[in-house]
Formats: C-alpha cells, structure tokens, sequence
C-alpha cells in the first residue's frame, strides 16, 4: 500500500513564496529594461560604424558589442550576431517575468512523495517464475500447519 506525504512550503500566514515571486518579479522587469538599453545601444553602435571612417570605430565597436569587425563594413554574420544576443536576453528574462508572476500568485506549493507502507509485504507476495496463486496459497497453508 502506498502512503502518500505532502510537504508544504509556505503557510497560511507566512507568504514566502509569494515573496519569492514579488523578488524574481521586480528583478526580471530591471532585467528587462536593462537588456532593451543594451539592444538599442547595441543597434546604435551598427548604425554609427556604417557612418564612420576612421579606424578607432573598430575599437569602439568591438567594446560595445563584443564583435570586431572584418573590415571597413559589417557582413551579415557579424550583424546577426549583435543583435541576437539582446533579443535573447530580452526573451529569457521575459520568461523569468512570467516565473516570478506564477510564483506571486501562488499560496503555497505543495510537493508530493508517495512511500510504500509495508515494503515486506510487497516482497513476499511475488510469485515465482512459473508458480501460480494456487500454488502459493497451498505452500502458505501447509508452512502455517507446520
């Protein structure tokens, strides 16, 4: 037989949870604002080496972005890059919103763990390769009479 326990993690009173959710709910909207800054900074700094011509804008573009430019003109792989590293920052920490939204609206969570009771039982009770009820029944009857 199973035995079924619960573990709760918040209480009626205490609202932990949903003070974790109010924590990963305000830091993932600064996450937010910060990755949408860096994604239009990001697109700012292709925008103004296309414009420049002198050969410090490859320095200030690859401090900027992370990407050091080929030559005097961006190719398609290098604008890729730059901007979907902000669009993925700004996605994951979107999802991370939502966590944090889950979690604030919840009560309480509750975890569930399901024990066997009578382990031995369980052993003893198995048939044999070959062996049927009956068989096991009459082996019970006559270890019972001895």
């Amino acid at each position: 037989m199973l035995k079924k326990r619960v573990y709760y993690i918040s209480e009626k009173n205490l609202h932990l949870v949903r003070l974790i959710g109010s924590f990963i709910f305000f830091g993932a909207i600064i996450m937010i604002l910060y990755s949408a800054a860096m994604m239009f900074e990001d697109w700012d700094a292709i925008r103004e080496y296309e414009k420049c011509s002198a050969s410090e804008c490859k320095e200030i573009l690859y401090k900027t972005t992370g990407v050091y430019p080929s030559g005097f003109a961006l190719n398609t792989k290098q604008k890729f890059m730059i901007m979907v590293k902000p669009i993925a920052m700004l996605f994951f920490w979107a999802i991370v919103f939502f966590l944090g939204l889950l979690l604030y609206g919840c009560r309480r969570i509750s975890i569930a763990f399901y024990e066997a009771e009578n382990a031995e039982h369980l052993l003893h009770t198995t048939l044999k390769r070959g062996e049927t009820k009956d068989e096991k029944e009459v082996e019970k009857k006559k270890s019972k009479a001895q």
